[in-house]
């Protein structure tokens, strides 16, 4: 690694001011997992450039291996490193030598990286690259290019330094995000509706609409492909294309907003989002823009892309679509033991003659093939949707049937169970009322079961596997994973756990305390942004909490929070709030 200053004119122009000295001393402090520092501090800005989310607007490109990469606008690193991982040799330029020393302490070790510190305008470049990545900056080109056409210039510009297959790589927010609509401020200027109304504060920093950005490709001569990343190229967890939009995959996410704007959210992103892609806007309404620009036409390598951003390393994958296939790829080094252990799942389910969608491998990636199943999921809304509660009610009563069929052999107890290995107190009785199973899968969620033609069940996308598990548990979560989806329809789910006799609390505390094993330990930070949006702000939480008689824990379960360690002092500051307001009656 070293550090290039000779179009260092001695200026750091772009700043979030002193914050970025804590950020480099964090940096520092926590060499091998930056977000260690959401303990001490978990303002945005700190999260922003240390969250390991970041990478994920890269870690799905199908990079070609040992090429060459410019990254323009590297800012604090945030995935720097990951193009180091990926590529052969990685140029990073940065306009702030302090931006560029944080770049340089969490990249020492990298040989093939240089940074530049300086002007993209004035730096001579002695070479072409493979890529070049342009991440949240193509629209701060008017600030720096001087021309009347200040985008199109900087394409071309670009070009000049692409070798002849080379690309462009863009991410970018669309000024017709979704988020814009339902009222979050504008992420640039802060102001409400200002994309949405042009920009009427004349300011040299914009983002475009799908059909503006078309018309400045078009102008530039190039080819381009568009994916559609939800809630934004940020910390993305959803990526379409319009292939993938065509085969229907739905699938939630969790919005945030990255400014204190709660109060002016006039819109749930989240149910307006699934309207939209139903009527296949989505084009138009994305968050966010991840484009591929090149001189001669690119076919789309991968169609589809989900990712897990609130797990630990060790368990974290993503999911992306290609070739009629669906592969499953680890996000860290680490992430390859959870490979191992979906392929020893997949032995267990043939040993048991568990039909399922068999996992192959191909270059050390597990994938299934595409198929044209019905999914329990579908069926059961449309049973929900259309109010035919006895069809919901005998789809479930077959689900509870085939769990005992295929797990429950017989009358089965083990005081060495499930419950006793997460340190939850059930009583005796209660242990003897359910059905434990020698072995079991902890994840057949109604969007994980298939039906066949013959109308068998075949599993798909099991992850996780328990030994002394009682039926009960997992109904009790195919149950909650669907109903999540649908709040307006829950008092269906008290007659479901009545009707198998699910201890409902024992269940939930184990959901959270198997959840909490493999989600990450810092992810709650994050989720101050993302989960309590569904609330609103903690306030509705208390007051909720305050008008019904309800268990914290299953207010917890309804809002869909983890409780980890910054989840118990949430909890704590919760109950010494409401123990004020009791005392003030």
């Amino acid at each position: 690694m070293k550090i290039n200053t000779k179009f260092y004119d001695g200026k750091d122009n772009y700043s979030d001011g002193s914050i970025e000295d804590t950020i480099l001393e964090f940096i520092k402090k926590y060499p091998d997992n930056y977000e260690l520092a959401f303990r001490e501090n978990n303002s945005w800005p700190v999260i922003y450039h240390l969250s390991d989310v970041r990478k994920n607007i890269v870690r799905w490109y199908p990079f070609k291996k040992n090429s060459s990469i410019l990254e323009i606008g590297a800012g604090m690193g945030a995935i720097t490193d990951e193009l180091c991982r990926t590529c052969g040799k990685v140029t990073s330029v940065e306009l702030s030598k302090k931006r560029a020393s944080a770049i340089a302490e969490r990249n020492k070790n990298k040989d093939d990286l240089e940074i530049i510190v300086g002007n993209f305008k004035k730096i001579k470049f002695k070479e072409k690259y493979d890529y070049i990545l342009l991440i949240g900056v193509f629209e701060y080109a008017a600030l720096y290019m001087n021309s009347k056409k200040p985008y199109i210039d900087f394409i071309n510009k670009l070009k000049q330094l692409l070798k002849p297959n080379g690309k462009i790589l863009i991410a970018i927010e669309n000024r017709f995000g979704l988020k814009y609509w339902c009222g979050a401020n504008e992420d640039h200027t802060n102001i409400m509706f200002d994309g949405i109304n042009g920009y009427d504060n004349k300011t040299k920093v914009k983002t475009f609409s799908k059909k503006e950005l078309e018309i400045i490709i078009k102008e530039c001569n190039l080819k381009s492909n568009f994916y559609y990343v939800f809630p934004d190229y940020k910390f993305p967890q959803l990526i379409y294309t319009d292939k993938s939009l065509k085969e229907n995959i739905y699938c939630n996410y969790d919005p945030y907003y990255s400014t204190n704007c709660n109060t002016n959210l006039v819109i749930n992103e989240s149910k307006v989002y699934k309207d939209i892609y139903n009527n296949k806007e989505i084009p138009f309404f994305a968050n966010s823009y991840f484009l591929e620009l090149s001189i001669e036409d690119s076919d789309l390598e991968i169609e589809f892309v989900k990712f897990n951003n609130y797990r630990k390393a060790e368990n974290n994958l993503f999911t992306y679509s290609k070739n009629n296939k669906f592969y499953k790829k680890n996000c860290t080094e680490k992430g390859k033991n959870q490979i191992i252990n979906i392929i020893k799942i997949n032995e267990i389910m043939n040993q048991m003659n568990i039909k399922h969608l068999n996992v192959e491998i191909e270059d050390n990636i597990i994938y299934t093939k595409k198929h044209n199943l019905i999914c329990l999921y579908e069926k059961l809304k449309d049973k929900l949707l259309n109010r035919d509660i006895e069809g919901l009610i005998n789809e479930y009563d077959k689900l509870f049937e085939y769990f005992k069929t295929t797990f429950f052999k017989g009358k089965y107890f083990s005081k060495n169970n499930i419950f006793n290995k997460y340190n939850i107190n059930v009583s005796e009785k209660a242990l003897k009322s359910m059905h434990f199973c020698k072995k079991t899968l902890m994840d057949i969620i109604p969007s994980n079961v298939l039906i066949d033609s013959v109308g068998d069940y075949v599993l798909m996308d099991q992850e996780w596997y328990e030994e002394n598990v009682p039926v009960e548990y997992v109904m009790y979560r195919a149950i909650v994973n669907f109903f999540c989806d649908f709040p307006d329809y829950k008092q269906y789910m008290t007659i479901l756990f009545k009707r198998y006799n699910i201890p409902v609390r024992a269940c939930s505390l184990l959901d959270n305390k198997f959840l909490y094993n493999l989600y990450s330990d810092y992810h709650i930070s994050f989720s101050e942004y993302t989960r309590f949006n569904k609330l609103n702000s903690l306030n509705d939480f208390i007051l909720e909490k305050r008008k019904k008689d309800i268990e914290y824990d299953d207010l917890f379960q309804k809002y869909n929070i983890i409780i980890n360690s910054r989840g118990w002092k949430l909890l704590t500051k919760i109950k010494i709030i409401l123990k004020k307001l009791k005392l003030k009656k």
